[in-house]
């Protein structure tokens, strides 16, 4: 059975607390904001996770899984708060998703063990086609 949009905006808010998101950031949106921010449907007893932008669909995933959804929800979370972070910490002359993806697993970590590694598994796959970008600075 799928969980309401309240259910789902609940447990949202329990995962954003225990990583230390305010819960004034969380925002889900059963329709689209329009702003290519993603928002939350059903159909045919699955959730879809759809992003779109001034009426256009650009990319929609789809699971019967709460775990998966609630996954896609917070690591869009994270990954806002953890390049934030980048930028308030940022070290000159070293690629900034060092930072960034180091702060990622540490906060996917809080939630679990498998989202973490999970989350490593993502950030492999993303350096495996682009590599960090370090650059020296030369005096």
């Amino acid at each position: 059975m799928l969980l309401s949009f309240s259910e789902i905006q609940k447990k949202v808010k329990c995962l954003g607390k225990s990583v230390g998101i305010p819960e004034n950031d969380l925002h889900i949106f059963l329709s689209s904001p329009g702003d290519g921010r993603p928002h939350i449907s059903y159909d045919n007893g699955l959730y879809n996770y759809i992003y779109a932008e001034r009426g256009v669909e650009f990319f929609r995933k789809t699971t019967g899984s709460k775990e998966e959804l609630f996954y896609w929800i917070m690591s869009d979370f994270i990954y806002k708060v953890a390049f934030q972070y980048e930028l308030e910490n940022r070290v000159e002359s070293r690629d900034g998703r060092r930072v960034a993806f180091n702060k990622v697993l540490d906060l996917m970590g809080v939630i679990s063990d498998e989202w973490r590694l999970r989350a490593q598994r993502e950030i492999d796959d993303i350096l495996a086609k682009n590599q960090y970008t370090d650059t020296l600075k030369l005096k």
